[in-house]
């Protein structure tokens, strides 16, 4: 990147992260100061219609788009303490600590089990990049304990009637596909089709992969998946290089978040969030189209002979 395009993105970064906390902290702040929600409604945090609605909102009326937002701000707050710990500027490592704990505290809040899951999975990745004693450990400690864990993933007593809803919602929208195979419902069209065969009133299809296919049709679902696999390769490729690529961290951590989310929901339907996408893909894209990714013929050749025989 040049130095006009990487101060840009520096600003960006700290905007998610710093837009991430005043989210948390609008939420937090009505509620510890009166138990009425006059407060909440005057800064937007409180949504009209529900009684002790305790997820965390923040400023965008969802608790699924504030969960994005903190995902990326603590992503990015990672990178950050990768570059400190890489300098050995161990003061910058330590103060960031307590921001990162309020991003993630704001993650459990808004009572999202797919933001849990990604943030756990974004962890795991900082401590590979950063230790990996630290990653192994981890990991050990998650897979020993994943049982007694999952008591502390945000509603957890719903979690088989939910998985059975997004089942449900997944199968009905693969049916949608089928009606509209080549350009989709379209992002517009998608609720009104939903309701029109099965009498529900549904925003998305809760996974982004199918999503992407029910709305856009085959065409753009395919599109979708090139580019997705190429980011992926290229990724992958640039992961297992030796050299110490500058921006290489950022993206490691914050480019999952738009699949892990979208597994079990879509955030990225909506376009406030969806544009914090683009820009992110924008960058991601800046960043590796003059960048010379290695590519190891004689290993292609061999997995291609492997799979012939």
């Amino acid at each position: 990147m040049d130095t006009g395009t990487s101060d840009k993105f520096r600003f960006f970064r700290w905007i998610v992260i710093g837009c991430g906390i005043y989210d948390i902290l609008i939420g937090w702040v009505p509620k510890l100061l009166s138990g009425e929600p006059v407060l909440a409604f005057l800064t937007g945090t409180e949504l009209l219609g529900y009684k002790n609605y305790n997820r965390l909102i923040g400023s965008t009326y969802n608790p699924n788009f504030t969960m994005f937002l903190l995902l990326l701000g603590i992503a990015f707050l990672f990178a950050e303490m990768l570059e400190n710990a890489g300098k050995k500027r161990w003061k910058s490592f330590i103060w960031k600590v307590l921001p990162l704990f309020i991003l993630s505290k704001g993650v459990f809040d808004t009572g999202s089990r797919a933001g849990v899951v990604a943030m756990i999975c974004i962890y795991l990745i900082f401590f590979f990049r950063l230790n990996r004693g630290v990653f192994i450990a981890g990991l050990i400690f998650i897979t020993a304990g994943a049982r007694k864990l999952t008591t502390f993933i945000p509603r957890n007593q719903s979690i088989a009637g939910s998985f059975w809803d997004r089942e449900k919602i997944w199968l009905h929208s693969f049916e949608l596909w089928e009606n509209h195979f080549l350009f989709g419902t379209t992002p517009v069209g998608f609720e009104q089709a939903y309701a029109s065969l099965f009498h529900k009133d549904i925003f998305h299809a809760h996974d982004i992969f199918i999503g992407l296919f029910v709305e856009y049709g085959v065409i753009g679902g395919i599109a979708f998946l090139a580019v997705f696999l190429m980011a992926a390769c290229k990724l992958s490729m640039l992961f297992f290089v030796k050299k110490n690529y500058r921006y290489l961290n950022i993206f490691l951590l914050s480019l999952p978040i738009i699949v892990l989310t979208g597994f079990l929901d879509e955030p990225v339907f909506s376009p406030q969030i969806g544009l914090l996408a683009v820009v992110l893909l924008s960058y991601w894209e800046w960043y590796t189209k003059s960048m010379h990714v290695p590519l190891n013929i004689n290993l292609i050749k061999k997995i291609t002979v492997q799979s012939k025989n």
